[in-house]
């Protein structure tokens, strides 16, 4: 018999898409929400589908089932909340695939020719356009009193203009 609680797997890093196509060869039934997301090689940029969640994917399984999935490849171990299983209910599970579909995906990334506005610091309320990404920290183009000046600036200090 199936359960109906959904239970947390987490996984190695970047396995979820794989560890999610074996549960399912398994017949376990499985829940990984995905996002589009535009990826940058230095040749082209492509639309990739990422999860929400890096490294977790959410299972739903008999008893019988979970050792096996506990030795799929790629499988690090159960996601355990005060010593038991991590439990997510059903209407989270609807919640998350809900925003999925009102949003469109998650998009927060930021990319280069983005304009945003700076929301602290000194130049704090300044218009800019993305010149490059970084882990941390942007490099923006601001046009300000006739000349061009960039700032480096930490992702926090930002906020995209919404398109016109």
């Amino acid at each position: 018999m199936m359960s109906n609680l959904w239970h947390v797997l987490y996984t190695a890093p970047r396995a979820e898409k794989r560890v999610n196509i074996q549960l399912l060869e398994l017949g376990v039934e499985t829940y990984l929400p995905l996002y589009q997301a535009t990826r940058q090689w230095v040749d082209r940029k492509k639309l990739v589908e990422v999860p929400l969640f890096s490294s977790y994917i959410f299972v739903r399984h008999t008893e019988r089932d979970y050792f096996r999935i506990v030795q799929t490849q790629g499988v690090v171990r159960f996601v355990y909340y005060c010593g038991r299983p991590a439990v997510i209910r059903e209407e989270e599970i609807n919640r998350i695939r809900e925003f999925l579909v009102r949003t469109d995906g998650y998009r927060t990334w930021l990319e280069p020719e983005m304009s945003v506005e700076i929301i602290r610091g000194p130049f704090c309320g300044a218009i800019g356009q993305i010149e490059r990404v970084g882990r941390n920290k942007l490099r923006l183009r601001i046009n300000a009193l006739g000349t061009v000046v960039y700032a480096e600036l930490e992702r926090e200090s930002v906020r995209v203009l919404e398109m016109a």
